[in-house]
């Protein structure tokens, strides 16, 4: 059996929507949704590499942490369809739709206080980079661990400077491949439907 990663997901043309389900609103805070995120990150680099369970394990921690979150979702949708589990796999896909349309207000002011939060940081690094700067120009450096301080300092500012702030265009916008997912599943499963209508109907 081939072992199912994101890349191995079949391609098909989108067919029908479905209507998403409802979820019960919470209240988000970064540090959850961090945690989720990084969970996601955990289960894809483990599902890429074959290592299917602790895929799964990892994206159903990030839904114990936030259950509407739509990357988990997508995830799991891309195992259940790589596992021909079609039913699955559009029960998830419906619940990440769900999440981006649930979350999205939400994930705009946490995108948002973010972006704040970086220019504040890049504030004050600013002053740590004028202060590690002073040292150098009076020599003060003879181990050269103040370049390497530097050095890192310059390259927090420019990772933070890269943030750009949230649009509220982008606020409650579901990504079009959620959708293409969607009409992937449904395909799918009707002609698993169909295929096993067609052996029951031989077989008598």
């Amino acid at each position: 059996m081939a072992r199912p990663t994101l890349r191995a997901i079949p391609i098909a043309i989108l067919v029908l929507l479905v209507v998403p389900p409802v979820f019960a609103r919470q209240e988000l805070s970064p540090r959850r949704v961090d945690q989720a995120a990084r969970l996601v990150a955990s289960g894809t680099r483990a599902l890429n590499n074959g290592n299917v369970r602790k895929a799964v394990e990892q994206f159903d921690r990030a839904l114990a942490i936030v259950p509407e979150f739509p990357d988990a979702h997508m995830a799991l949708g891309h195992v259940a369809i790589a596992e021909k589990r079609f039913a699955d796999a559009l029960t998830s896909y419906e619940r990440a739709r769900g999440g981006y349309e649930a979350m999205g207000d939400a994930l705009f002011r946490l995108r948002l206080e973010r972006y704040h939060e970086a220019g504040d940081q890049v504030r004050r690094l600013q002053t740590r980079r004028n202060e590690v700067q002073e040292r150098l120009l009076l020599n003060r450096d003879p181990s050269g661990a103040l370049e390497i301080q530097l050095q890192r300092v310059d390259q927090d500012i420019a990772r933070l400077e890269a943030i750009e702030p949230p649009t509220e265009e982008d606020s409650d916008q579901v990504p079009s491949e959620v959708d293409f997912y969607v009409g992937n599943a449904l395909m799918n499963l009707e002609r698993d439907v169909s295929r096993t209508r067609a052996a029951r109907l031989d077989g008598r």
